[in-house]
């Protein structure tokens, strides 16, 4: 469900809905990021579709601080052939982790 272009869709028969996503910042400086909500008719991370964008500077996990919510997407319902995709200001710089319910349709 979280990928790069080309990556991973909700599968055919199935709807994932999305209660919380988290991304943790595990690297030594802020980074950059950009998230996109594709639909299967949209197939594409234009500009329509951006729903963090890239101005979004992730801070450095701490105690205080271990992760940026990124609330825009929770309670998103993601469809067969839906997909968020996302892009880092730097690579291997980012994790998203996320939780919600898997349904059969």
């Amino acid at each position: 469900m979280f990928a790069p272009v080309g990556g991973t869709v909700v599968p055919t028969g199935y709807q994932y809905q999305i209660s919380v996503l988290r991304v943790v910042n595990i690297t030594s400086a802020p980074v950059t990021l950009k998230l996109w909500r594709v639909s299967a008719a949209a197939a594409t991370n234009g500009n329509e579709n951006i729903v963090v964008p890239v101005t979004v500077l992730v801070p450095v996990a701490t105690q205080t601080f271990p992760h940026f919510d990124a609330t825009v997407l929770w309670g998103a319902v993601l469809n067969a052939g839906d997909a968020i995709w996302g892009l880092a200001g730097s690579a291997s710089a980012l994790s998203i982790s996320g939780d919600g319910t898997v349904v059969q349709v």
